[in-house]
């Protein structure tokens, strides 16, 4: 009677914990898609980062570039104006020299 017993309990057990290993189951192969999921999606935001890492970098060297460019623009407008105003004085020399010479005659 007591191997009957057992027998009953471990069949009713086997029954009961059937649906619970089923779920288990379930869960674990639900944690495991997540699990991949989160692993999935940090690649991908590693891969975005090193992107926006790499954009930046490019901005910045742009932005050097032009500022360069800023500089040797101003330079050469510097140099424009000077010339500009050696171009006036002449100018003003030689409106001089014409009155002069009209003067003189």
């Amino acid at each position: 009677m007591n191997n009957e017993l057992l027998n009953a309990i471990k069949t009713l057990l086997q029954e009961e914990l059937q649906p619970i290993k089923s779920q288990l189951t379930e869960n674990t192969q639900i944690i495991r898609s997540l699990v991949h999921a989160s692993e999935t999606q940090k690649a991908d935001a590693d891969v975005l980062m090193h992107k926006t890492v790499s954009i930046e970098g490019n901005l910045q060297g742009i932005a050097e570039k032009i500022d360069a460019g800023f500089v040797s623009v101003n330079q050469k407008l510097d140099t424009l104006a000077k010339d500009i105003n050696v171009v006036e004085a002449v100018t003003g020399k030689n409106m001089q020299d014409i009155a002069y010479l009209k003067a003189v005659k």
